[in-house]
């Protein structure tokens, strides 16, 4: 595939892992492990441009096994969770947080799927036949929360604020080459595409906050898994951008395609961030 352009320079990364955890009950010890944490900052030259790849998650939300896949993509899972009905899907002013589910061994580890229902013991995910034949027994899931701007970079994460009338004066630059909507992922499709959406974070009196193009609130646009963000930043100043998260440890799937709006193939750019938060180097075999 052409124009396919794995990027993220990390010069910088450091990793935080908690010890296990013990507990013992009634003489029977259990045996509790925390997630990875890593934690990444980097320095953002001034009139400089840097490619920020989301290779963390959020901590999961729940860690189990997969029962059965229905038609419908309807993931029963076992243990009787006791969910509360749809507590998994976005309301807004209700339950404000987007969700997925991501598999973390069988067939489809390392895919993810965004969770459009759920009862007490299943959750229903938007997934092909052809995906869905892949589930077995015992595949080990978790639910996670999406990032979001206030969540993955809060106050801003370290970038230079636009603290002038102006939307963009002397304030670093957001753009993000993919979106998120009420049917998933959205593509900037095609070669040398402009982003589909800006944004900066203002800090103007009252005005505080992650603010789109347009100015409105972008406190909860969701940054999907694996995806690229670009800062653009003003020749005034530099900034060092900051973010922490869980490490994934499993594989790591992302969505190639060449498709364009019509079915018909077509030269693509897409943005791989790398799935590992340590250095490394690539090198021409």
């Amino acid at each position: 595939m052409k124009n396919t352009t794995p990027i993220l320079n990390i010069k910088r990364a450091f990793f935080c892992a908690f010890a296990l955890l013990f507990f013992a009950a009634f003489a029977r010890a259990q045996v509790y492990e925390s997630p990875v944490f890593g934690f990444f900052k980097k320095e953002v030259a001034a009139n400089s441009e840097f490619y920020l790849g989301v290779n963390t998650t959020r901590d999961s939300v729940f860690n189990g096994e997969v029962q059965s896949a229905l038609s419908g993509g309807k993931i029963i899972l076992k243990g009787e969770p006791g969910w509360a009905q749809n507590q998994f899907v976005f309301s807004e002013g209700v339950q404000d947080e987007h969700f997925y589910l991501k598999f973390v061994s069988g067939e489809l580890e390392g895919a993810w799927f965004d969770i459009s229902a759920n009862d007490s013991s299943s959750a229903t995910i938007s997934i092909g036949a052809s995906e869905l034949a892949k589930i077995s027994s015992g595949d080990k899931v978790q639910i996670i929360p999406h990032w979001t701007l206030s969540t993955l970079l809060p106050e801003g994460g370290g970038v230079s604020p636009a603290t002038k009338i102006s939307q963009t004066q002397d304030a670093t630059i957001l753009y993000k080459y993919t979106g998120f909507g009420a049917s998933g992922v959205e593509y900037s499709i095609g070669e040398n595409k402009a982003p589909l959406r800006t944004f900066v974070y203002r800090k103007r009196g009252g005005n505080i906050g992650w603010r789109d193009g347009d100015k409105a609130d972008a406190s909860n646009e969701v940054i999907e898994p694996n995806s690229v963000l670009v800062l653009s930043q003003p020749e005034s100043q530099a900034c060092e951008v900051e973010y922490t998260g869980v490490v994934p440890m499993c594989a790591t799937s992302i969505e190639l395609f060449t498709l364009d709006d019509g079915g018909g193939v077509q030269n693509q750019d897409i943005f791989l961030a790398s799935p590992s938060v340590a250095s490394f180097v690539l090198s021409k075999l």
